[in-house]
């Protein structure tokens, strides 16, 4: 079974084939470090989460405040209609998005 894991240096995440401890020469991370832990968090709450699709895993299927998404997004994304609780969003918030938005657009 895959284990989810993290550098104990860096914190990056890496799926690796084997729990850390059953290797004799750990795999090297990209900050150069050969040091992983097991992602307890990740196992224990976020990948029931995603396989239920609750939380902030939850599809949504709106054609976004924009008219952009198309497509199953998560909800509270970018340009989607709710916030990530379910509840639509307010003005401000689509205010909000557009001028972040448009500031990364222009530089």
């Amino acid at each position: 079974m895959k284990r989810h894991t993290r550098c104990r240096s860096c914190g990056r995440r890496r799926k690796l084939p084997r729990h850390p401890d059953e290797y004799l020469t750990q795999p090297r991370c990209q900050c150069g470090a050969r040091s992983w832990r097991v992602d307890s968090y990740r196992h224990r709450v976020e990948l029931k989460q995603i396989r239920k699709g609750l939380g902030r895993y939850a599809r949504c299927y709106c054609s976004g405040h924009a008219l952009v998404l198309g497509y199953p997004h998560r909800r509270g994304s970018a340009w989607c209609c709710y916030q990530g609780s379910g509840e639509p969003k307010t003005l401000e918030q689509y205010a909000a998005e557009q001028k972040r938005f448009e500031d990364e657009r222009i530089g």
